[in-house]
């Protein structure tokens, strides 16, 4: 999916990523990042959302142009 960064919290390391496609917020953490550095609201993302027994959430692949 791709979304958009809603909210960044830099110092606690978590967000929120919109995506338009589904219209729906999704939470991440940074130990989900792959070694890129991540800026501010308004960033394009690429991401796909997991679900296990615990807990929904979203890894993030990479920071886009587009």
């Amino acid at each position: 999916m791709k979304g958009t960064i809603k909210f960044y919290n830099s110092n606690d390391g978590y967000g929120f990523i919109f995506s338009a496609d589904t219209n729906k917020d999704y939470y991440f953490n940074i130990t989900e990042w792959k070694s890129e550095i991540l800026s501010n609201a308004g960033q394009k993302v690429e991401f796909s959302e997991f679900k296990n027994k615990k807990s929904l959430g979203v890894n993030l692949t990479s920071l886009s142009n587009f």
